[in-house]
Order: structure tokens, then C-alpha cells, then sequence
């Protein structure tokens, strides 16, 4: 019998049963805004079929985070190093979870990384600005070289005379 053409006239149907209750997704009941989506595991180990779990976007909102933490504190050179470091290093790993459908937030995590990255480029500007001399004095920019004071020197203010003061008893007297 071809199994297409479906079963002959005056023959008895026959009932195939639902799919079990754990292939399909679990009911989405959430708080949020947004309702939270499920994604398909894939299996684990030979033998162990993938089943529905929630998303782990952890990688990826730490790497939004840290980033941001490291655009924040990119002028302190040593936070700005570290987290913009961290931030790229959780942001490649959330793409990679994201990749393997792991994680629904890919596009988090590359903002993070991105972030990141920014961070980095701004503790380098920083040391750059340092190692230059700092800013000039007075804001005029540039580098420090051309306003260096030089040793042995210093500058002196003059004070202009006042007008001597009176005893205030010597003008009573004279009225």
C-alpha cells in the first residue's frame, strides 16, 4: 500500500497519537514587554536528542555592560584597559553562542565588543595625550612642549603701594 494515497475504502482507520508534550515549546508567560522567546538546543551527546531551553544571553548583556563601563572609565587608562578588554572578549563569545543558536541577543553582544574596542582606543588616546606632556596650560591644546618653565626661574608679582592710613582718633578730635 502506498502510504500517499491513504487507506482503501472499507479498510479501518487507524489513530497515530499526538507528538509527545515535551517537542513542543513550553507556554511563554512573562512580565516583560516583550515575550521571551524559546530557542531549539542542539543535543549535547550522541543519543540525547536537543530540546527547548531558554536563551543564554548572558555572554552578551555582560559584554554590553562592560563595554559601556569601559567608554565610561576610558580616561583612567587602567579600567579603561580592562574592561574594554573583558568587553571583547564577551563579546566574541556571545556571537559564538549567538552563532550556534545558543543566544538570541548576537547583535548585543557585538555592540559590547564594539564597545569595547572604543574603550581601548580611548586608553590609548589617553596615554598618548600623557606621554606628550598633558595638555597645554590654558586649554590652547597642543602639546606641553612649547609653555615648559625653566628651572631656576621664577615669577614675581609687584604689589602697588597703598596710601597710608590714619588714626581714626585723630580725626575726632578735629571736628
Amino acid at each position: 500500500m502506498d502510504p500517499l494515497s491513504g487507506p482503501r475504502p472499507g479498510t479501518p482507520r487507524r489513530f497515530v497519537a499526538a507528538p509527545p508534550a515535551s517537542c513542543a515549546p513550553p507556554p511563554t508567560v512573562s512580565l516583560s514587554p516583550e515575550p521571551y522567546r524559546w530557542v531549539r538546543m542542539p543535543a549535547r551527546a550522541p543519543g540525547h536528542g536537543g530540546g527547548w531551553s531558554r536563551p543564554r544571553n548572558g555572554y552578551g548583556t555582560a559584554a554590553l555592560i562592560t563595554g559601556a563601563l569601559g567608554v565610561l572609565l576610558g580616561v583612567t587608562l587602567v579600567f579603561g584597559v580592562l574592561f574594554g578588554t573583558l568587553a571583547i572578549l564577551l563579546g566574541a563569545l556571545g556571537r559564538a553562542r549567538s552563532a550556534r543558536g545558543e543566544a538570541t541577543n548576537g547583535r548585543t553582544a557585538l555592540a559590547g565588543a564594539l564597545l569595547g574596542c572604543a574603550a581601548l582606543l580611548l586608553s590609548a588616546l589617553t596615554a598618548a595625550v600623557l606621554a606628550s606632556g598633558g595638555p597645554a596650560p590654558g586649554g590652547g591644546g597642543g602639546g606641553g612642549g612649547e609653555h615648559r618653565q625653566q628651572s631656576g626661574t621664577t615669577d614675581v608679582f609687584e604689589v602697588a603701594p597703598r596710601a597710608p592710613r590714619t588714626p581714626v582718633a585723630a580725626h575726632v578730635g578735629d571736628a
